[in-house]
């Protein structure tokens, strides 16, 4: 009786919800879990439940699933609000069932918090899970990936029936589990430099404690390694993905087969993300051309990374996980690695911090500030209150004063931003709890460019 009226009340209140068009929202799933504890272990599911988890990468990665779906005619449920803990899950599974608990719709994709991961997979009880990776995140919360790794052992330890999907160039995630339930996926070769960063997720062997060796590395810990003294070594792939030679499309191999897919991004991060998700899609047998069709109308969420090109001017908004230095490193090398002369615009204070005035900053001496270092990038703008400490690290960073331009607020930063005929690129790093001030902020720079005449 307790699972009935939570499941009334609760899709009672998001039909009010969706009436106001404040859907997206929490509230139905906490209800839910007031009036029953164990709700998501009761509701009925899809017949398929996908879950994606990880350090990063876990939103795009689940917002790609999500999509192919949906243009493959699937009833999707997805809490693509990043509602990724039990009351979210339980908003997102009140909406697949009807009042009377049968399933309405085909497909759960479900992005699921590491953290949380104990209770939220046990509840939903997942047909697939995907790992992206494992790395240092917030701080605050789940810094060390020593303790990720034992949460999300444990989590999908306590599962039978999922198969699961690892990534094998990830020294961390790729040991989570193992068996023939599990499949890895992976990125050939894209550099052949090996970068020593300033905060190293992974650097001894598990085994026998000797520093690892990298045959080839594609950002932080994520490559092709071994350990010299001992049989620790990657994984071998058995979804491969890799760029074609003019690299306009993605190769895909498996099974002693090759396949060709448009590329959502030649980003290396999201080489990754892209692999997972043609792999999970390979598991769930679509064909090359259906797969093909589908993959080739999507591509990632404006949420992440935006571009626009105004007078040959490219405005480009990043999301930079702030409180995450592995996150913000992989950012700053790929605006760091672009030739293009260029400005930069840095609003990376912590938007849900901004109440009481505090936020931890210690993890802005983890990342990797350096990238920004770079003769083409002539200018760096900081916005927010915490600027001087931004400007104090990018002065360690070895960034000519007079490079960096410090604002206490993060309103009209588009004005320091110098229109010109050298100028190729303006990229905004922004908090992801900021997105609209980021658009807010391209769009005032859009403004600028289409109204101002290259000074000579």
């Amino acid at each position: 009786m307790r699972f009935i009226l939570a499941l009334w009340a609760s899709k009672f209140l998001l039909f009010i919800l969706k009436l106001k068009k404040a859907h997206q929202d929490d509230k139905p799933g906490l209800l839910a879990y007031r009036i029953c504890k164990n709700f998501n272990e009761k509701i009925n599911k899809p017949k398929l439940v996908i879950a994606v988890t990880g350090t990063n990468g876990k939103t795009t990665v689940s917002s790609l699933i999500a999509s192919i779906l949906e243009k493959d005619h699937k009833k999707v449920g997805y809490n693509d609000w990043g509602a990724n803990t039990l009351a979210g899950h339980a908003r997102c599974l009140i909406d697949c069932v009807t009042i009377f608990n049968r399933p309405k719709k085909d497909v759960a994709v479900l992005e699921v918090d590491e953290m949380t991961s104990r209770e939220t997979l046990k509840a939903t009880d997942p047909d697939y899970i995907i790992v992206t990776n494992i790395a240092k995140d917030s701080i605050r919360r789940n810094e060390s990936p020593d303790y990720i790794f034992s949460i999300l052992k444990e989590s999908l330890n306590s599962l039978s029936k999922a198969k699961i999907f690892l990534n094998a160039d990830d020294p961390i995630s790729s040991f989570l589990v193992s068996g023939d339930r599990v499949k890895y996926f992976g990125v050939a070769k894209t550099k052949d430099k090996i970068v020593d960063y300033k905060s190293k997720d992974f650097v001894i062997c598990p085994k026998c404690y000797s520093k690892v060796e990298y045959i080839y590395q594609q950002y932080r810990a994520i490559g092709r390694f071994y350990c010299p003294r001992c049989d620790f070594k990657s994984k071998n792939s058995d979804y491969q993905l890799s760029l074609s030679l003019a690299k306009d499309e993605a190769i895909l191999k498996y099974a002693n087969k090759e396949e060709k897919y448009p590329l959502i991004s030649s980003g290396i991060f999201e080489l990754y993300n892209e692999v997972a998700v043609l792999a999970l899609f390979k598991e769930l047998n679509y064909s090359y051309e259906d797969l093909h069709n589908l993959i080739s109308q999507v591509g990632i969420t404006k949420i992440r990374k935006e571009e626009t090109v105004v007078k040959n001017i490219k405005v480009l908004r990043h999301a930079t996980k702030g409180q995450n230095s592995s996150a913000a490193a992989v950012v700053f090398e790929v605006v760091g690695e672009d030739p293009k002369t260029k400005e930069v615009i840095l609003i990376l204070d912590e938007e849900y911090e901004h109440f009481n005035g505090t936020e931890t900053i210690t993890w802005i001496y983890d990342a990797d500030f350096e990238f920004l270092n770079k003769p083409n990038i002539r200018k760096i703008i900081v916005g927010g209150k915490r600027c001087l400490d931004y400007r104090l690290r990018l002065l360690l960073a070895g960034i000519p004063e007079d490079k960096i331009i410090t604002v206490s607020t993060e309103d009209n930063l588009a004005d320091y931003i110098t229109i010109d005929k050298e100028l190729e690129e303006v990229d905004i790093l922004y908090e992801i709890g900021k997105v609209q001030k980021s658009c807010k902020l391209q769009e005032q720079l859009i403004k600028k460019i289409e109204g101002e005449a290259y000074e000579d």
